[in-house]
């Protein structure tokens, strides 16, 4: 329902002419093949990480490399627990083991979206809030991401 009041939302201010383009971006909690995501491109919004030039896919949640990450498998979600309520329990024992692993899998959940128009700058993306060195501590359970978009003449040189 956020994801639609987002839409309607822009659906207005569009009409409106209210501005040239948007980047949307945050703890978005989902992943590239869910219906959220691409819900998205079927408005209009690109992927950042689809059009950096020379970038790889940055996996934005990292249990193995940052500690914080690590919570979600502690605690099951109460929607989880009441799907399988009717499940026999080695099915429900099954199921949580695969959750546990599933979760416990570095991957991009923390998106920026753009215009398709944005496309044209040259673009760099890179991760922030990293530790730098091991046992340093990093302030969030994903780490940020950061596009600096150039607009030049010339052709975009990968970094």
């Amino acid at each position: 329902m956020e994801l639609y009041t987002l839409m309607n939302a822009l659906q207005q201010h569009q009409m409106h002419r209210h501005y040239a383009g948007v980047i949307l971006g945050g703890d978005l909690n989902f992943e590239v093949e869910s219906p959220e995501y691409r819900q998205l491109e079927r408005a209009g919004f690109t992927d950042t990480a689809q059009i950096a030039m020379g970038m790889p896919m940055w996996n934005t949640y990292d249990p193995m490399n940052n500690p914080l990450a690590g919570h979600e498998k502690e605690a099951l979600p109460p929607a989880f627990i009441e799907a399988l309520a009717e499940e026999m329990k080695m099915d429900q024992d099954e199921a949580v083991k695969r959750y546990r692993h599933a979760i416990g899998m570095a991957r991009r959940i923390d998106f920026l979206f753009s215009m398709a128009f944005m496309s044209n700058a040259c673009l760099a993306q890179e991760l922030f809030g990293k530790p730098v060195m091991m046992g340093d501590l990093t302030s969030s359970d994903h780490y940020g991401v950061l596009n600096t978009y150039t607009y030049q003449r010339k052709a975009c040189e990968p970094r």
